[in-house]
């Protein structure tokens, strides 16, 4: 039992550091609930006067311990009326990622703006809308790392690893700032109280700025490009189904996630609903291969103006027999605040 203690934190770090490691974002399986760090056209999807979001995910705490990854994501936005019923929402959003023993960390900030254009509208049932809306973000970014804490098979001396002997490289910086940019567009239609369907995609790091830590070097990050679409669909008069599908590559990597989740909720419940879900993560391994990553289960609630989301990755990769399925933890909350005249009342599917 000693002896697999001490080794599935060693196979893990094996594992991880085995793969393609090319300048890639953090993930989210909560990925509806961080509108702005999803799709930036999202940043203008809600029902309300302004919202407030919070994500939080800690992935191989089982294993790293406070070398594990975090990542935290928050963003604000509001939304006024633009054109007749078209709407302008702006907003910012911040995301700080930190992983490893290096304590390799992302953090950055955006700045977004999107534009609704109202597409149709039924005037005889004012729930039946559609509409169009185009997104955009610029910020800044860091990347840094402490070389400090890191070791190297020169340390070795055949018997130990021996700090006191030379590392063989040649360090660069420990941190360095760059421009980002991003887009996305989104379509949705709302045909009931209950019933709609949405879609829509987004491209980020449009600049591919160069993340290296080395001066008179050059390596790109990857442009990430996604996919996704969604909608809810009633079951019953108090039972929804809420189907999803997310679909994302960066450079070599891409990853796929189906998922569905159910709506429960009742009129005498007064604005409060029940959530819980299910969804798959498929990803392309470092070897041009597919492999089904993790299962993500989630359960939340919508309170009035507060929505509560938790979620576990549970690990069923060829890793599982060192993680014992152990993966991932994830919150998010977000606040909307309710519309005082119907001029900020904007129909919204249910995300």
């Amino acid at each position: 039992m000693k002896i697999r203690f001490f080794t599935l934190p060693l196979l893990l770090l094996f594992f991880l550091s085995s793969l393609q490691v090319s300048a890639q974002d953090p993930h989210l399986s909560l990925w509806q609930y961080a509108p702005h760090y999803s799709n930036p056209a999202m940043a203008a999807a809600y029902n309300g006067q302004f919202r407030a979001s919070f994500n939080y995910r800690n992935q191989w705490f089982a294993f790293l311990g406070n070398n594990s990854f975090q990542t935290m994501h928050g963003s604000f936005d509001t939304r006024i009326q633009a054109f007749g019923e078209d709407y302008l929402a702006l907003g910012i959003n911040a995301m700080t990622d930190k992983a490893g023993q290096s304590q390799f960390s992302q953090t950055g900030g955006n700045v977004t703006a999107s534009y609704m254009k109202l597409l149709s509208k039924n005037n005889h049932y004012s729930n039946r809308v559609q509409y169009l809306i185009l997104g955009g973000q610029v910020g800044m970014a860091q990347h840094s790392l402490n070389w400090n804490d890191l070791t190297f098979s020169t340390q070795f001396d055949g018997e130990a690893y021996n700090p006191n002997l030379g590392t063989g490289e040649n360090f660069g910086n420990q941190s360095f700032t760059y421009m980002n940019m991003n887009a996305g567009l989104m379509w949705y239609g709302v045909f009931d109280d209950r019933l709609s369907l949405w879609f829509g995609g987004a491209a980020q790091h449009l600049n591919q700025p160069n993340v290296s830590f080395y001066d008179g070097t050059t390596e790109a990050l990857f442009m990430k490009v996604s996919a996704n679409v969604g909608g809810e669909v009633p079951i019953s008069g108090s039972l929804s189904l809420l189907p999803s599908l997310l679909f994302m590559t960066q450079g070599p990597s891409f990853q796929v996630l189906p998922g569905v989740g159910i709506r429960y909720t009742k009129d005498e419940w007064q604005e409060v609903a029940l959530r819980a879900g299910v969804s798959q993560r498929v990803v392309g391994k470092y070897d041009d291969s597919i492999d089904v990553d993790a299962t993500a289960v989630m359960a939340g609630i919508e309170f009035q103006r507060l929505t509560f989301a938790a979620n576990y990755d549970f690990n069923i990769s060829s890793l599982e027999p060192a993680t014992n399925r152990r993966g991932a933890f994830e919150l998010a909350i977000i606040y909307k605040h309710p519309p005082t005249s119907l001029r900020e009342s904007v129909k919204c599917p249910s995300f």
